[in-house]
Parts: structure tokens; sequence; C-alpha cells
């Protein structure tokens, strides 16, 4: 028994999910440091164009209506990151529904089976179930694997700081 391809590509899209919130909030960490770091006033646009009053107060009138803009633009990005932090959470809810799901048939599995579909997972895959099942299981099930194979999968382990 081999572990269903739709956990393998739910966890890969989780993967893209996650890199695309981190981009998302970047540009708008970058937005945000520019708003505060560079603010738009109506005294520099001043001094810098010394013009008659009449430009002056539709030059200051075009500054405000930028800055509201921003503002709203500002908002916007604030309640996307909102939003994704929101479909973040519920998709790593369903991951880790799955990985749980996915963890059960494991251990229902004999170690000798469990080992043979697990030889078959990326290295990646191989190590969320393996932090994730009882300390027995796993050590039954990586005591059918490929030695070398096992001690890869036992460092990878340690290295995401769970231990068997």
């Amino acid at each position: 028994m081999s572990m269903p391809s739709c956990v393998t590509k739910n966890i890969m899209a989780n993967k893209r999910v996650g890199v695309l919130l981190h981009i998302v909030l970047g540009s708008l960490l970058g937005i945000v440091l520019t708003v505060t770091m560079f603010p738009c006033n109506a005294a520099t646009a001043e001094e810098k164009k010394p013009e008659t009053k009449s430009s002056t107060s539709l030059e200051e009138e075009r500054l405000k209506i930028l800055r509201a803009d921003l503002q709203a633009q500002i908002e916007q990005l604030k309640n996307l990151k909102q939003e994704l932090a929101l479909v973040q959470k519920s998709l790593e809810g369903k991951r880790q529904e799955q990985l749980t799901k996915v963890v059960k048939i494991y251990e229902a599995m004999a170690a000798e089976e469990a080992a043979k579909a697990l030889e078959k997972l990326d290295d990646d895959t191989a190590v969320q179930i393996l932090s994730s099942l009882k300390a027995r299981s796993a050590g039954k099930i990586m005591g059918q694997l490929d030695p070398a194979r096992a001690a890869a999968l036992s460092k990878k382990v340690l290295a995401r700081g769970k231990g068997l």
C-alpha cells in the first residue's frame, strides 16, 4: 500500500501557498516602509516648486488624493494579508488532518509493507510521516528500511528538530 498521490500533491500545493504568502507579505512590508520612510507632504512640494498660490493648492490637492489612494492600497494589502493568513491556516489544518490520516494508515500497516511504501517517497514526505508516527511504529518501519536510507532519514528527522 502506498501513500495516496493526492496527499503528496497537497503537500506541494501548501508549499506554493507559503511562498505566495511570503511574496505578498514582503511586498506589503516594502510599501509600508516606503510610505513611512518617504512621506509625501505639501511643504516639500512647495519648497521644490515656488509657484503661484493656485498651482500650489492644486498640487496640495493632488497630494491629498495620492495619499488617500496609497492608504486605500495599504488597507487592501492588509486585508489581503489577513485573508492569506486565514487561507494558509485553513490549508495547514487540512494538511495536518491528511498527515494524521496517513500516519494512522502507516501505523495500521505491517512494518514490511510500510517500509516498502516509505522507500518510494521523497525524503521530505518520508520525514514528515516518520516524525509523526509513534516511536514504536517508526522503529519497526525503520528496521525494515535499507540501512543507508534509514540512516539518511534519521539524519533528516534530527535536523528537522524532532526525534523518533
